[in-house]
């Protein structure tokens, strides 16, 4: 920041080039100031209450500067005052002048000035400031709330990735798979004979489903015959279940595997 020296001795030459130099000095340092705060911005004051604005102090016109409250206009607008004082020549001239902010229809809208609470608030993280809502942001359709829960039935609350990951456990815990080798079902000359297979799942109940299926063993032009199997559940106990397996057509020798999947209700 410039300066000057004010204790030298003697008397000094040119006089009004000292306070010209003292005024720059400073307007320059607050300028600086002044663009790390922004432009348009109330640093204090100026609570709107009614029909009026009180006093404070703002940032205008990139400068800062008392505000004068009064009644309450849509803007605010730089203004000034000035003080004659009198000359060895030329007599009474306007010296000092007084420079503020007045509430104006014609000013900066004061919409557009923004609060240094609010700014801060906002830099800090604390606070939505400016109340943007989410359906300005296009998350509009969002529910405000979330829930670990998996069992929670409310269109109101988003689901978590721990309730995701828990409903996925919750169904593979649930879940009891395997597999039965038959081979052959019915042997050449007994066609028509209905065999069946004991499973034992140990669940200790029967609110549960099921779903069947079988591959061969065969490759190629060989699966042709392995076509001809029906699957029935009976007996679905509560620690076993019973399935039987009809063969069509027992012209060729099968080699059969059955699979089971049983799905725990409760």
């Amino acid at each position: 920041m410039n300066k000057i020296i004010l204790y030298n001795t003697g008397v000094l030459l040119g006089f009004q080039k000292v306070p010209e130099r003292m005024q720059d000095s400073y307007t320059q340092a607050i300028a600086m100031m002044v663009k790390a705060i922004g432009n348009n911005v109330i640093i204090s004051g100026c609570v709107v209450s009614g029909g009026a604005i009180g006093n404070g102090v703002v940032v205008i016109n990139s400068k800062i500067m008392p505000f004068v409250g009064g009644a309450l206009k849509t803007g605010i607008a730089e203004t000034a005052s000035s003080q004659n004082e009198s000359y060895h020549t030329g007599g009474p001239k306007p010296l000092y002048v007084d420079v503020y902010a007045i509430p104006d229809d014609a000013g900066e809208p004061l919409t557009n000035f923004v609060r240094l609470s609010t700014a801060k608030a906002h830099y800090a993280h604390k606070s939505n400031p400016h109340e943007v809502t989410k359906a300005q942001v296009g998350l509009g359709n969002l529910p405000n709330a979330k829930s670990d829960s998996i069992s929670l039935d409310s269109s109101d609350n988003l689901a978590t990735g721990k309730a995701a990951k828990e409903v996925v456990s919750h169904l593979l815990d649930n879940v009891i798979t395997g597999s039965v080798y038959i081979g052959d079902p019915e042997p050449e000359g007994i066609d028509g004979t209905d065999n069946y297979w004991v499973i034992t799942h140990n669940i200790g109940h029967t609110n549960y489903v099921v779903a069947l299926s079988y591959s061969t063993g065969k490759l190629g032009a060989e699966t042709d015959g392995e076509t001809d199997i029906l699957l029935r559940l009976s007996d679905r106990g509560t620690n076993t279940m019973t399935v039987h397996v009809h063969e069509l057509d027992d012209s060729d020798i099968k080699d059969i595997t059955l699979h089971y999947f049983i799905l725990k209700l409760s």
